[in-house]
């Protein structure tokens, strides 16, 4: 199976503003406040199990995926994996700014996909998650700009730590994270 897919292709997300955060959401993604982000590129797809696998071979690790799948997303990887899977790429996890910007786009869409409310022809939720689906499915869920899976099918690791009170603290410019936090 080596080989079976490139490299992960990315998609450019260009520079803008948006509103981050949540009126009617839970108590740390709020308050909604506006924020200016340079462009940037995140991957198109999430991260398969034989591409991960492959990259586990390169490092000189011991494969552990269950591969009888092998388009599945990648999971049960640690913060460390995916920093180090995507440096080895010339990459980078995106900011938690820059993953909710891909999601909303300048136009704040309610879902990744505009405002039509989530189905299962969009998005993996309400405990669906639990058995995700190939990494190029759900075209339905595609965000304008051609990302796929930003809502539903696997959780996915950003480069920020996690702290209740940051967006009531982030910069509006190219926020980073909070300095310390939790996973």
């Amino acid at each position: 199976r080596a080989g079976l897919f490139k490299a992960p292709e990315m998609v450019r997300i260009n520079a803008g503003q948006f509103s981050m955060g949540a009126k009617n959401g839970l108590p740390d993604e709020s308050p909604v406040h506006t924020v200016q982000l340079s462009g940037f590129s995140i991957d198109r797809y999430e991260i398969s199990r034989i591409a991960f696998e492959e990259w586990l071979v390169a490092q000189g690790r011991k494969a552990q995926a269950d591969l009888r799948n092998p388009d599945l997303p990648a999971t049960n990887i640690s913060w460390e994996d995916a920093a180090a899977y995507c440096a080895g790429r010339g990459a980078r996890l995106p900011t938690e700014a820059e993953w909710e910007y891909a999601a909303r786009g300048t136009e704040n869409r309610p879902y990744p996909w505009g405002t039509d409310l989530p189905t299962p022809r969009r998005a993996r939720f309400g405990g669906q998650e639990r058995a995700p689906l190939p990494v190029r499915h759900l075209l339905q869920g595609t965000t304008p700009e051609g990302v796929y899976h930003l809502a539903g099918n696997v959780a996915e690791w950003v480069q920020d730590w996690w702290h209740p009170n940051y967006y009531r603290e982030s910069s509006p410019q190219n926020p980073q994270g909070p300095e310390v936090g939790d996973y």
